[in-house]
């Protein structure tokens, strides 16, 4: 049996900001006031499964219906950008995962 330590660290903010700089692999949060957490070690596949979640989970509280207009029209981006990458990548054999 080996001891096993963790740490977690709650932080309750009045989020401004989230954003993902793929240049050094980190998620930046900045709140109202403007302080800010850097979270390192991020990799894309990472946000890929933390899009995942948050949309595709069985109990997802993602409801086009309760959000505002700015975070519909980004869904709506993403939703285009997700299509046209698989338009492009569709039937190469150079695509991971398939």
């Amino acid at each position: 049996m080996s001891i096993r330590q963790t740490t977690q660290l709650d932080f309750y903010l009045d989020v401004m900001n989230v954003m993902y700089f793929e240049h050094e692999d980190s998620i930046y949060v900045n709140d109202c006031d403007d302080n800010s957490i850097l979270i390192h070690g991020v990799k894309p596949d990472d946000m890929a499964g933390l899009m995942r979640n948050l949309v595709c989970c069985r109990d997802s509280k993602i409801k086009l219906d309760k959000l505002d207009g700015n975070s519909v029209s980004s869904l709506r981006e993403l939703k285009v950008k997700l299509n046209d990458m698989f338009d492009d990548y569709d039937g190469k054999s150079t695509m991971k995962g398939e």
